[in-house]
């Protein structure tokens, strides 16, 4: 995830894809995020257990939302508090009450870690789960308010996330970009002079045809 921007500021933030790349402007600081999703907008999850920083637990699933929920027991013979894993509200059975968050008989520190991954990396012996939404040409990217968190876009776009860009500018436009007064918030737009410079190299080559002196 990436901020973009300070509170205070507007945000311009231009999306590059494979078909062309458009400007959107927000009024205050965001955080944006992309993330391979299949056609249900469904991402890969991934939960592990570390015991005192290194991992030795790791489950991979689908879904759109993910958490860690205390299970109301302990892991047995480590008096630690079991939590059970859940995607998009079910339980994963295979996993229950294996996890867990606290300090053991041992004085090990155990802990969770919950992360979106673009791959399927495992990174300890008996790591189990899947995730076959990697399977999918489809990137799905969330923009989000810094302050309040509130969800202000959500768009599911048909490529691959590293054939996608995401660049911002506070206050004003990036470089590539000319402004222009208009009468949507933030009171100027951005456009991309690309665009315009072929336009007028076109119209330039036509002048050349037709009056073969000019230039």
């Amino acid at each position: 995830m990436s901020q973009f921007c300070e509170k205070g500021q507007n945000v311009n933030l231009r999306i590059t894809t494979p078909s062309g790349s458009s400007s959107t402007s927000f009024a205050t600081a965001i955080d944006a995020e992309l993330n391979t999703s299949d056609s249900n907008g469904n991402v890969c999850w991934r939960f592990q257990q570390l015991i005192n920083g290194e991992v030795n637990l790791e489950y991979f699933g689908c879904g759109k939302t993910a958490s860690f929920q205390p299970s109301g027991g302990q892991i047995s013979g480590y008096d630690v508090p079991a939590f059970n894993l859940y995607i998009d509200g079910t339980l994963q059975e295979s996993v229950t009450y294996t996890y867990g968050v606290g300090v053991d008989v041992d004085n090990r520190v155990w802990s969770t870690t919950l992360t979106v991954v673009q791959s399927l990396v495992r990174s300890v012996s008996g790591s189990i789960g899947d995730c076959g939404c990697l399977a999918s040409n489809q990137c799905k990217l969330t923009v989000t308010d810094v302050n309040s968190g509130n969800l202000l876009v959500k768009t599911i776009y048909p490529y691959a996330c590293n054939l996608i860009t995401l660049d911002g500018a506070c206050n004003g436009c990036l470089p590539g970009q000319i402004q222009c007064t208009c009468d949507n918030y933030p009171g100027y737009c951005c456009v991309d002079c690309a665009p315009i410079e072929a336009k007028i190299e076109t119209m330039t080559q036509q002048v050349k045809r037709l009056i073969p002196n000019v230039g």
